[in-house]
Order: structure tokens, then C-alpha cells, then sequence
């Protein structure tokens, strides 16, 4: 989700906040922007029934997305594609770290427990202390499972890739070689249409890019992944969502099951098929 300002013109006097803004954002999306008071009209929240005026400013701050799970040691967010899960050069300011530091307060560090990549939407785990991420990552706690739609038709309704991939210098993202780091990535096809499938999918190494890289070495690119060769003509984004997260809590030992629901925009692919 992005921000925006804008001025309002004399053609959109007397419209409803909902109305403006529902071509930018989807219903869910609005909800969260009232919810969070992230909706300003003249820099005051403002609700999205209220109507606007000509020379008003309508404005959007970034809502910091929903929070799964939350405790003294953990807190674990439904990233939405298209922000990123730390600071980076080009969004040192909307980024979920950035958010939960102003959350928290300036003593909060960032600790991500595992990353998902900008593009990419889904469950994201961050620490709340020091001890929190150095058990979480020691002990390699946290499964995970995605939801990708890939290109083609496959074969097997169910298989597991063994592959290596490697940093080229030089070129974005990882690839597939002889030399590179080992990585497993089981697949099972939940459907299969025409000319793609909705996959299920777990990794049993943890690579950058890995499903990413794999599938696209396999001869099926995600939709929308343009570093990869993925079809845009339906996504402008890699069409790969973390939708599951199961593991015992680092200090209770309690067994913790997150998931995430397939975004919007991932979910009308698939009703195109239907």
C-alpha cells in the first residue's frame, strides 16, 4: 500500500472520501486506513463517509498492516507486497522496521527473523529482544509454507527440486549453477489451470530467491516476477505469499500456528479461471 496527496479539484466538490480513494485501494485496504486513522482530510483523520471540498487535501499515511500475533517476545505482521520488511536506501521511512520502531519506541531494534522481499506478500516474524532472535535462529524454530501460482503445466501433482544457486556478480537475483549453495524446495499442486497452478509450497533451506530461482530454472516462472521471466500481463509483482508459519515459542515452548489469508490480488487471478 502506498501514500498519496492530493488536492481536490472543483469537478470532485461534495464527493465522499470511499469515493475518491476506491480506484487506489481495495476495500480491505480502506478498512485498515480508517481503522488506523492513516485517512487525513486537511491534516485531521477524517472518516471515508466525510465529503470533500474544492482546495481540501486528502492525503494517506502508510497504516502499519495487521499484527497476527504479538507478545513481550515476538511480533508477527501480514506484510502486504510492495513494503519492505526493513530500511532500505530508497524506503528508509516506510518500511514495517521503520513502523515498528515508532510503534515500540526508539529503543526497539530490528529484528527480522527470516525475510520476505519487497514484492512479496505474507507472514513476517520479528524479535523483540536479543535472547527472542538468537533462539529463533540457532534453532532454525519457524516452518513456513507459500502460496505461489507458477506458470505451465506441471506434471507431477506433487515433487520435491534439488537444486544449487549462486550470486553472479554483476546481474540481480540468484542463479541456478552447479557450484552454488544447495537448496530444497518441496512443491504440491493444490490446482492446476490452463496455463498455470496454484502451488503449495515449502522450503527446506532457506536461500534467497530460492522459490523464486528454482521454479524459474524448472521451466515454471511465477507470474508477475520480471527478474525471473514470470508473465506480466495479469501481476506486476512475484506472485508468492508466505500463508503459513508454525512453530514452538522460544521461551513458553508453546506451539505457535500463524496464517495469512491469499491477498486480493493474487485471489482474482484465480477467479479468472473460474
Amino acid at each position: 500500500m502506498h501514500q498519496i496527496k492530493i488536492k481536490i479539484e472543483k469537478t470532485e466538490e461534495g464527493m465522499r472520501i470511499k469515493d475518491l480513494l476506491k480506484e487506489t485501494y481495495s476495500r480491505r485496504e480502506l478498512t485498515r486506513l480508517h481503522t488506523s486513522r492513516s485517512i487525513l482530510l486537511n491534516g485531521q483523520p477524517a472518516p471515508l463517509t466525510a465529503a470533500v471540498h474544492c482546495g481540501d487535501v486528502l492525503e494517506t499515511r502508510i497504516a502499519l498492516p495487521e499484527i497476527l500475533y504479538e507478545d513481550d517476545d515476538l511480533v508477527i505482521l501480514d506484510k502486504p507486497a510492495g513494503l519492505s520488511c526493513h530500511p532500505e536506501k530508497e524506503h528508509p521511512e516506510d518500511n514495517l522496521g521503520t513502523m515498528l520502531k515508532e510503534r515500540y519506541g526508539p529503543s526497539f531494534i530490528i529484528r527480522t527473523i527470516g525475510r520476505l522481499d519487497r514484492e512479496v506478500s505474507g507472514i513476517m516474524i520479528y524479535a523483540r529482544n536479543a535472547e527472542t532472535a538468537r533462539k529463533m535462529e540457532t534453532r532454525h524454530l519457524v516452518q513456513k509454507h507459500y502460496l505461489a501460482i507458477a506458470s505451465g503445466v506441471f506434471p507431477k501433482q506433487e515433487d520435491t527440486l534439488f537444486y544449487t544457486m549462486e550470486k553472479k556478480k554483476g546481474i540481480r537475483g540468484n542463479s541456478v549453477s552447479e557450484t552454488g549453495k544447495p537448496c530444497i524446495t518441496h512443491y504440491q499442486v493444490l490446482h492446476q489451470y490452463p496455463s498455470y497452478a496454484l502451488l503449495r509450497i515449502e522450503i527446506r533451506t532457506g536461500r534467497t530467491h530460492q522459490i523464486r530461482s528454482g521454479l524459474a530454472a524448472a521451466g515454471h516462472p511465477l507470474l508477475g516476477d520480471k527478474l525471473y521471466g514470470g508473465d506480466q500481463s495479469l501481476l506486476k509483482r512475484p506472485a508468492l505469499h508466505c500463508a503459513e508459519a508454525e512453530f514452538r515459542h522460544p521461551r513458553t515452548d508453546v506451539p505457535i500456528h500463524i496464517r495469512s489469508q491469499l491477498p486480493e490480488d493474487l485471489q482474482n487471478i484465480l477467479l479468472r479461471q473460474k
